[in-house]
């Protein structure tokens, strides 16, 4: 299945920018940001964006499904982190 999901293209035809939270203590790799940062940069990051009028869509990303995919608060599957990516 990976193999396949790599192979085939996106239909995601805006850019994103995507902010990768670390805040999640299931992440497990040691490096968390502390509560502030992980409020405060992505209200910088959208506002930055908005200020130089970017198109691109803003992405919150802490490895989770979002309402957008079938599983709202579940772990994203492989195939759906490459197609976010």
């Amino acid at each position: 299945m990976r193999l396949h999901a790599a192979s085939t293209e996106g239909d995601d035809a805006y850019p994103s920018v995507i902010y990768y939270s670390r805040r999640a203590p299931e992440n497990g790799n040691g490096r968390l940001f502390n509560s502030n940062h992980d409020e405060m940069l992505p209200r910088l990051i959208s506002s930055r964006m908005k200020h130089f009028n970017r198109g691109e869509r803003f992405v919150f990303f802490n490895g989770r499904q979002t309402g957008e995919y079938p599983r709202p608060g579940y772990p994203m599957t492989a195939a759906q982190q490459l197609a976010l990516f």
